[in-house]
């Protein structure tokens, strides 16, 4: 029996590791299919736990068939370039027992051409199609979509945003939480400096940036909070980076932030894989994040975590976890001055105490309800 995984980002991407690690151990005794956006270098990261890798996707950049992409996209609402990039991607669906849409994301940002006409293959090929947990911005819901996400076998949605969004479409919809929610966390040895328990760890990315209204203001709002915890409390910063691909690197930003505090903050490796970054956070105190998956293993870990969020995920998986998203995240678009942050920051280290407590009444039942989600899978290998 064969399952594809397809829409990963690549493994450096630790919230894309933790989706196929999780998923793959969903389903036991079948081979995997892995599309990937980083063939290569997952090979060296999934090892001989996944049968196969090829390139998801549509076409990479720089290429001609990426600009034909590129501007059909954008000028006729289609993508020209997929049948000549699909290729193996349909054959690998044509195939298959089970075709997994694994990208939380992938319809979270507009319309994913390449995946749709995968789920047309799928339905050529009556092979089951499932989208899984996922999150849908409400407002992308066109007729196009619509039309896309009601002919799928299943959809698992992480949240209730994307849940209530997607029944109220006629969408076969189940509200799960994001199978990261049981990865398990590997020990390594803490970065030098790293005071076990007494960290705040923070967590910054180039897309977050893509949202601010201020230039520069998300970064100086960082260095502003970083500045206040070294100077206002008892606790050390740890900068965490969670997706270290060359193209969207928390490091382009972490760095800037590590230089302006020579010394005094101390910086996770960046070639910690999901597990190992998981580990680390589980000794932080508190994260401040603005990568989803960050945040997940902070919550999964019983870590209290103040997000700098940028879409529907961050407030549904919030508003999920304690009844509110209220004073737990900061929207990176109404981040106004340096400040923002700091103020955010001192209303949630008042609540941590009741912030732990409820993370450790809820977290049985989220996690165990991340995992059964599992049979939604196991049911059509």
């Amino acid at each position: 029996m064969r399952a594809v995984l397809m829409g990963h980002g690549g493994a450096q991407n630790r919230g894309c590791e933790a989706l196929v690690r999780t998923t793959a151990a969903m389903i036991p005794g079948a081979k995997i299919t892995l599309g990937s956006s980083a063939p290569e270098a997952d090979k060296s990261v999934f090892g001989g736990s996944i049968d196969r890798i090829i390139r998801n996707g549509p076409a990479a950049k720089p290429n001609p068939m990426w600009f034909l992409g590129a501007v059909s996209r954008r000028a006729l609402k289609t993508d020209l370039s997929l049948p000549f990039v699909l290729g193996a991607q349909k054959q690998a669906v044509r195939e298959c027992d089970l075709f997994v849409s694994v990208g939380g994301d992938n319809y979270c940002y507009g319309k994913p051409y390449w995946l749709m006409a995968l789920n047309k293959e799928a339905r050529k090929a009556g092979k089951p199609a499932v989208l899984w947990g996922a999150s849908v911005e409400p407002g992308s819901l066109d007729a196009a979509m619509r039309a896309d996400l009601n002919t799928l076998t299943h959809i698992t949605a992480r949240e209730s945003i994307t849940y209530y969004a997607l029944k109220e479409a006629g969408a076969p919809v189940t509200l799960a939480p994001d199978p990261a929610f049981i990865l398990p966390a590997e020990k390594v040895p803490l970065p030098e400096g790293f005071a076990d328990g007494q960290m705040i760890g923070v967590n910054v990315s180039p897309l977050v940036m893509r949202y601010e209204n201020a230039p520069g203001v998300t970064l100086a709002a960082f260095r502003e909070l970083i500045g206040y915890i070294l100077g206002s409390t008892s606790y050390g910063v740890a900068l965490i980076p969670h997706v270290v691909g060359e193209a969207d690197s928390d490091m382009k930003v972490l760095s800037h932030i590590a230089e302006a505090f020579p010394g005094r903050v101390v910086v996770a490796d960046p070639s910690n894989g999901a597990r190992e970054i998981k580990y680390i956070i589980s000794r932080c105190r508190l994260l401040v994040a603005a990568r989803t998956h960050a945040s997940i293993a902070a919550y999964s870990s019983g870590v209290p975590a103040l997000v700098l969020g940028y879409s529907v995920k961050a407030r549904g998986i919030a508003r999920d976890l304690f009844g509110s998203e209220e004073g737990l995240v900061v929207s990176a678009k109404e981040l106004k001055s340096a400040k923002t942050l700091v103020d955010a920051f001192k209303g949630f280290v008042k609540r941590e105490d009741e912030l732990r407590k409820h993370l450790e009444t809820v977290l049985p039942d989220f996690i165990g309800r991340a995992g059964q989600a599992g049979e939604l899978l196991r049911k059509y290998i």
